[in-house]
């Protein structure tokens, strides 16, 4: 999904007896399963029988929501004589994406070589950029200014599992492989900049807030079992998962003059969550000489790493002003940033090989 929905006044002059509403809502979903099953069965021999399942998907939203008013002075402005002026611009991204893949090998007997491969893949990304703005404008409300960016329910759940089972009479291999991608990149902005002119009358406040908050489970489980009856039984169970969110949660002022008759508030939330539940396992079983299971988890949690490039950069939540006049007549100045991130993480790796 690709997408950019704007709204917008732009290089005009609008007058309204009552209040002027600025609206643009974005609220795409993705659900994707993909399933891998593979079977081989055959009569006792001395050959080679095997069975490789894959499956995956690539699932991504880039989008742009923008609600602004820009190049509305000179001439030109927003007057809304008897209400408020409302610029919204809200996001709400879900991915679901569901892979599992299955190889099973020589369960009810077959050659006496056997060798079974499970590979399962999710690559998950969400790209998104919210901006609610006034520029190079003149606005005026008989009532309360609004401007809010938000993106309060971006989220990816993907639960990843690759598995295999071998049995042989002689020697067999079983390698069940998972690797999952999950990435959320968020640019989520509320701000006024380059306006001489930006007032409230009556009883009007002044508001700018960026809101954003986004979620990222994951569940990966890579696991093999290899049984022989005679000789060698090999066994491997790996995962990698990767799991960043980075962005921006920022609400500002710069290189204006505001008016307000009564408060003047900015504020910027942020939360960002990682759960991550990470599992490879390896069981390997022979009556012969030689058994061994290999068992491999890796994790990768971040917030504040961007996606492009993977180079440090802070997840920034901000409010403030720059360069700029504020009058908050008969009201209140406040500026609020609250930023909450939490990494919850289990990742378990485990073998057990039994030989004669």
């Amino acid at each position: 999904i690709n997408t950019a929905t704007k709204t917008r006044i732009d290089n005009s002059k609008i007058t309204s007896g009552g209040g002027v509403d600025v609206t643009a809502t974005f609220t795409p979903s993705i659900t994707a399963w993909t399933i891998g099953v593979a079977v081989a069965e055959g009569k006792e021999g001395s050959g080679l029988q095997g069975t490789g399942a894959g499956a995956g998907s690539g699932n991504e939203v880039v989008s742009t929501t923008a609600a602004f008013i820009v190049d509305c002075d000179g001439v030109g402005g927003v007057y809304a004589h008897g209400g408020p002026v409302v610029i919204a611009a809200t996001d709400d991204s879900n991915i679901l994406a569901v892979a599992g893949a299955l190889a099973l090998s020589g369960l009810f007997g077959g050659a006496a070589n056997s060798i079974s491969v499970g590979i399962s893949v999710t690559d998950n990304t969400i790209n998104n950029t919210v901006h609610s703005y006034i520029d190079r404008s003149v606005v005026r409300a008989n009532g309360d200014l609004k401007l809010t960016a938000k993106q309060t329910n971006a989220k990816t759940t993907a639960y990843t599992v690759g598995g295999a089972i071998s049995r042989s009479s002689n020697s067999n291999l079983a390698i069940g492989a998972t690797v999952a991608s999950n990435v959320i990149h968020s640019d989520v902005q509320a701000f006024i900049q380059d306006s001489e002119d930006v007032a409230t009358t009556g009883s009007g406040s002044i508001e700018l807030a960026a809101l954003q908050d986004s979620e990222i489970t994951a569940y990966a489980v890579a696991a093999s079992i290899a049984v022989s009856s005679k000789a060698t039984s090999v066994s491997g169970g790996g995962v990698k998962a990767t799991n960043a969110i980075s962005g921006y949660s920022n609400a500002h002022i710069q290189n204006s003059q505001i008016h307000a008759a009564a408060n003047v508030g900015l504020s910027a939330d942020s939360t960002t969550d990682i759960k991550a539940i990470i599992v490879g396992v390896a069981l390997s079983g022979s009556s012969g000489s030689t058994a061994l299971g290999i068992g491999v988890a890796l994790a990768t949690n971040q917030i504040g790493i961007h996606p492009e490039d993977n180079s440090i950069q802070a997840f920034e939540t901000r409010a403030y002003t720059h360069n700029t006049s504020i009058d908050a007549q008969s009201g209140n100045f406040t500026l609020n940033a609250i930023s909450n991130a939490t990494i919850i993480s289990t990742v378990v790796a485990g073998s057990i090989a039994a030989s004669a």
